[in-house]
């Protein structure tokens, strides 16, 4: 695929602005990552059996194996520590079969239940965190062992793992009841009153960058008017302001 189509981080941001909620964005995002990818395979949500299924993405796979999965998610996790470790270094991303050799993916317990059962081989693995704390994990899988990712396309899904982190926790934090006072305050520009959200949910300028597909000097400079416009000194002033009218 063309440079000029692939997925690309402003284009993430506009997902998460354009979408109710959190399964509509993590449906598009997959939808679009197999444009870019071409996996056959694949989930964004986590294993944990505490989090609700319906959250998730779930695409080409096979639900009762899924459910396995998450079911003996506890059980899997350990084995494949050195794959989470792997992706934590490469930026979020890690393709299975560059961590682990043939002969430890066919005696692990999740590549016996669940890999080899869903036919996903390879695997490309991606950690979302937000705060130093993982918020969900996109698989992306190939049906054949000699069917791997391409290094272009490992970098692509590594470019936007900031952006997706964002956006995925940006559902997932709880959301405070905002946009009525936001709209309220006078002389607020659209872009001002989403970053002011954004604000109020704890984001950083780099942060709600990120989101909104701008520069942190961009945000900062939206922040300086916004404290001028409402007449708060700082962040914290501005958040208890809001959610006080």
């Amino acid at each position: 695929m063309s440079a000029a189509h692939q997925l690309s981080a402003g284009e993430i941001a506009e997902i998460a602005r354009s979408v109710a909620d959190r399964r509509r964005f993590r449906d598009e995002v997959m939808e679009r990552l197999q444009r870019n990818l071409g996996y056959e395979g694949g989930w964004f949500h986590t294993l944990d059996p505490s989090l609700p299924l319906a959250t998730g993405a779930w695409l080409g796979l096979e639900m009762e194996l899924v459910e396995r999965a998450r079911a003996g998610w506890q059980g899997y996790a350990p084995g494949l520590a050195p794959l989470l470790q792997a992706s934590s270094a490469g930026g979020g991303v890690a393709v299975d079969a560059q961590v682990f050799s043939r002969q430890e993916r066919e005696r692990l317990a999740f590549y016996r239940d669940v890999a080899r059962p869903l036919r996903i081989e390879p695997l490309l693995w991606t950690t979302l965190s937000v705060r130093s704390q993982e918020i969900a994990v996109i698989g992306l899988a190939r049906r054949s062992a000699a069917a791997r990712f391409s290094d272009a396309g490992v970098d692509l899904l590594r470019s936007l793992v900031a952006v997706l982190s964002v956006a995925d926790g940006f559902f997932a934090l709880p959301r405070p009841s905002v946009e009525a006072p936001i709209a309220a305050i006078g002389g607020l520009t659209r872009r001002e009153r989403e970053v002011a959200d954004l604000v109020v949910l704890g984001y950083t300028n780099r942060e709600i960058g990120i989101a909104l597909g701008t520069s942190p000097r961009t945000v900062r400079n939206q922040m300086t008017s916004i404290l001028e416009k409402t007449g708060a000194a700082t962040r914290t002033e501005l958040t208890r302001f809001i959610l006080n009218r």
